[in-house]
């Protein structure tokens, strides 16, 4: 019986490769210094209170800093995506 290997078989090795700690860190606080920096550029009024603004409740302005490996040709190493999430404006009624 000839055992045929699923074709996702070859990604395996990838995404379950040894984790190094030291650039992991590395990264971890190269994303919360980007990120302080995003929250330092905000309005107060979009900043939550624990962070010195004064957004009300469901008010604040969200972000998000992920750092992803580029493998396409010509892209650099790492790319830094930033996404600010805005509270919307209530409908006025």
């Amino acid at each position: 019986f000839a055992q045929t290997v699923p074709a996702y078989h070859q990604y395996l090795p990838a995404m379950f490769a040894i984790k190094d700690a030291k650039k992991d860190k590395a990264q971890s606080e190269g994303v919360r210094r980007v990120k302080g920096w995003l929250e330092d550029l905000l309005p107060d009024d979009e900043k939550e209170e624990e962070d010195g603004g004064t957004a009300a409740d469901g008010e604040e302005t969200t972000i998000i800093v992920n750092q992803l490996a580029c493998k396409e040709a010509g892209c650099p190493d790492v790319e830094v995506v930033m996404t600010l999430l805005r509270a919307k404006p209530r409908p006025k009624l």
